[in-house]
């Protein structure tokens, strides 16, 4: 046994779930196939992938389409790790050159079978929002995160959370049209993601400050608001639980208005998304170290 595979089987150690180590090791064979040797960050975030996918997985998933759903989030962690100055500038017409992750996302998209049989109108959907995020990650405030306003902070994080291509590749796995939801895909999007970022930051708030640096909402109330940090908290609960009852009502008044089996398989993976993100940072509580002060005051869809 190598060094790096030593590495991984003692990361796997402190992962509760059976399920999930099972899907890291097949996802990490996935990610061998484009790199003969792994470092130990890229193998931590193969196993928070699995984690992600294995808690946001939608009732009507099989088996082959967590495993897509598993390789992508590995492309978005993987991606989301790099240092922005290594971070090339993309924009549409590249056929995929992101950097780094590039060849394990051009074979992503290769054996996503789906992907190929979708309408065009769904297809360009995906591929807007995937290079939305890769330009917002690349120019992400990040030299400037101690001057950023409350405004600042909401619309970048939108965009980097990945939530917008991450439910739509599921769609598209599962045969939905996104296109033809049209104005209701986004408000449950955006509403989603904002439930998910803000959990992000509640939920990795002693990291951010003591490894990542990254932004943190928390931090930039108290800031800008002159709030405690236990007001600040209280008051991105109370954000979380307003988004996420907004999102609730209007999930259920879709579900109602359009009864069809596309408009049921849309609900259940935006609602997978946000109540599995709550369950994976629990699951990986070692990324997530303050996860059960937030799970104790959040509401659920």
């Amino acid at each position: 046994m190598s060094e790096f595979e030593a590495a991984f089987r003692r990361a796997l150690m402190r992962v509760k779930n059976p399920a999930i180590a099972e899907l890291a090791i097949t996802l990490r064979e996935w990610v061998l196939v484009e790199r003969a040797s792994l470092d130990e960050k890229t193998q931590q975030l193969i196993i928070v992938a699995a984690g992600f996918a294995i808690a946001c997985k939608p009732k009507c998933f099989t088996r082959q389409q967590l495993d897509i759903s598993a390789r992508l989030l590995f492309l978005f962690f993987a991606h989301d790790d790099e240092d922005q100055d290594a971070l090339p500038e993309v924009d549409g017409n590249q056929l995929w050159e992101i950097g780094r992750v590039t060849p394990w996302l051009r074979r992503w998209i290769a054996e996503f079978e789906a992907f190929h049989r979708a309408a065009d109108e769904d297809r360009q959907m995906f591929v807007d929002s995937y290079y939305e995020y890769l330009r917002e990650k690349k120019h992400e405030p990040i030299e400037g995160r101690s001057r950023l306003t409350i405004e600042e902070h909401w619309a970048s994080r939108r965009k980097t959370v990945f939530l917008d291509p991450f439910v739509i590749s599921g769609a598209i796995s599962s045969g939905v049209s996104v296109a033809s939801l049209g104005q209701d895909f986004f408000a449950c999007c955006d509403d989603a993601a904002t439930a998910i970022w803000l959990a992000n930051d509640l939920g990795s708030i002693d990291r951010d400050r003591s490894e990542s640096q990254d932004p943190n909402i928390v931090d930039t109330y108290c800031r800008v608001r002159g709030l405690s940090e236990e007001a600040a908290y209280a008051r991105v609960i109370s954000d979380y639980n307003e988004v996420v009852g907004r999102l609730g009502a209007r999930m259920q008044a879709l579900g109602r208005t359009v009864k069809n089996d596309d408009v049921a398989r849309f609900i259940d993976i935006v609602a997978g998304c946000v109540e599995g993100n709550l369950i994976a940072m629990r699951e990986l509580d070692f990324r997530y170290s303050a996860i059960d002060r937030l799970l104790a005051q959040v509401d659920h869809l």
